[in-house]
């Protein structure tokens, strides 16, 4: 029988091997006190969808700013029994263009004032999902660390002889996008997009490859930023054919991965036969 130290070693290198990501599945990410304020609309729309969630019951004070630092619209609503409040700024009216401020509070206390940006254009809005929170986030196991903010995370996986890259990751800025552009070895963007995060700050993705911007062999550089210093990463995929060539193949992986397993247990072995017997 394989003893307790060379199980979990190989347990390790396994898990690492396989790539799994997970959440215990009856975790709870909501601390005892705090708030989320989040402000969506579609691109073109009038209407800015207000909602969030508190854990107090008292009345939810709202004040709309304009970008000249003026009161447009004072609101109060009631969380309902969940902790939950919804409402709407009507912005077809508005005669700034600019960033208006969206500030909701509830008492004195710094955890329950949060505030939201909503870009207005000609009375409209652009797509838009910005949030604010103070709940706590729930971590994301990165290789063998853990997120704990102050960056923006970003990782890339893809199978062998795939023309799609499938991106994910974590940022602790939740209230802006995060935008992504590929490099060709040459250095020309080859694409360019936006996404968004989560309340928690977690995004995903998927970067289709082909075409003629793709022709290069080589390495590729995803990019993952932010408009904040210190908010930009980048993973390098490489790309034969318009097809990711990983590092490791899949059979070279399983090999790998045995030959390791097997230089533990060969190791643990040898430790053990040299135990003088008495």
């Amino acid at each position: 029988m394989m003893n307790r130290s060379v199980y979990c070693a190989a347990a390790t290198i396994a898990i690492l091997m396989m790539g799994v990501y997970a959440l215990p599945a009856n975790a709870s990410f909501l601390p005892s006190e705090g708030m989320e304020l989040v402000a969506s609309a579609d691109d073109g729309s009038t209407i800015v969808h207000v909602t969030g969630k508190t854990i107090r019951d008292d009345p939810i004070i709202l004040r709309y700013i304009s970008p000249t630092n003026n009161l447009v619209k004072l609101d109060q609503i009631d969380p309902d029994s969940d902790g939950m409040f919804a409402t709407t700024f009507n912005v077809a009216a508005l005669d700034e263009d600019g960033l208006y401020r969206i500030i909701a509070s509830q008492g004195e206390a710094s955890m329950y004032k949060l505030e939201v940006n909503v870009p207005v254009s000609d009375g409209m809005t652009p797509d838009l999902l910005a949030i604010e929170s103070n709940f706590e986030r729930p971590t994301m196991l990165v290789g063998p660390e853990l997120f704990e903010g102050g960056m923006i995370v970003l990782i890339a996986d893809a199978m062998e002889g795939s023309d799609v890259i499938s991106i994910s990751g974590q940022t602790d800025i939740t209230n802006m996008p995060i935008i992504i552009r590929v490099l060709a070895p040459n250095g020309n963007v080859v694409m360019t997009d936006q996404i968004f995060m989560d309340a928690h700050g977690l995004f995903d993705g998927e970067i289709q490859i082909g075409g003629p911007l793709w022709s290069q062999d080589g390495e590729y550089t995803v990019v993952a930023e932010q408009d904040m210093e210190g908010y930009s990463t980048s993973v390098v995929v490489d790309i034969a054919d318009g097809l990711v060539v990983p590092e490791f193949g899949t059979i070279t992986a399983l090999i790998l991965a045995v030959s390791i397993i097997s230089v533990v247990v060969i190791s643990a072995r040898s430790r053990l036969s040299i135990v003088p017997k008495f």
